[in-house]
């Protein structure tokens, strides 16, 4: 015999498994940061996007240009998914905060649990995935801009692929939280 509490339902409070081939929707949007201060010529760029299962997914394509000479400093935001961002002036020759790109356009993401999700860099800055791993950080934003998930990419055990000179693809599944 189960006691329930008055208006109490039985295992209301306990998280129950998903079902096979429930899908999960959530909107995400990423960013790259500096982990370290980076100084970018002019001609500078990051592209990103991000995959489900190997299909880019729509209005995921980011793009940051640098046209002119430009000093990042760590903690700030170098490229972002969603939309495109041209860097035409210097910040501190106009007395203004130091640079960070704008922040990420979240897109909605609808997938199963064992779906693979991928973040996707295209650079001529970072030509390798040794400098990768040490430059930059992800951080995942979630609905309303909030963070839900900032990590370096030296982190232990993490999946980057390199897929040629600044070509690279990072798992980001294990950090969607579901």
């Amino acid at each position: 015999m189960i006691t329930l509490k008055s208006g109490e339902l039985p295992g209301w409070n306990q998280r129950q498994p998903e079902p096979p081939g429930v899908s999960l929707a959530v909107k995400i949007g990423v960013e790259l940061i500096a982990q370290r201060a980076q100084s970018l010529p002019p001609g500078s760029y990051l592209e990103t996007w991000l995959s489900l299962n190997d299909k880019t997914l729509e209005k995921s394509s980011g793009r940051d240009e640098f046209l002119v000479s430009t000093f990042l400093a760590p903690g700030k935001r170098m490229a972002a998914t969603g939309r495109l961002n041209v860097s035409q002036f210097t910040f501190s020759d106009r007395g203004l905060a130091p640079l960070q790109v704008r922040p990420t356009w979240p897109i909605y993401l609808t997938r199963q649990r064992d779906d693979q999700v991928h973040l996707h860099v295209k650079t001529n800055i970072i030509k390798d995935l040794g400098e990768l791993r040490n430059r930059l950080a992800v951080r995942i934003i979630g609905a309303e801009g909030r963070t839900q998930v900032e990590f370096p990419l030296n982190r232990p055990r993490l999946e980057i692929n390199w897929l040629g000179v600044g070509r690279f693809s990072i798992n980001i599944a294990p950090f969607l939280g579901f």
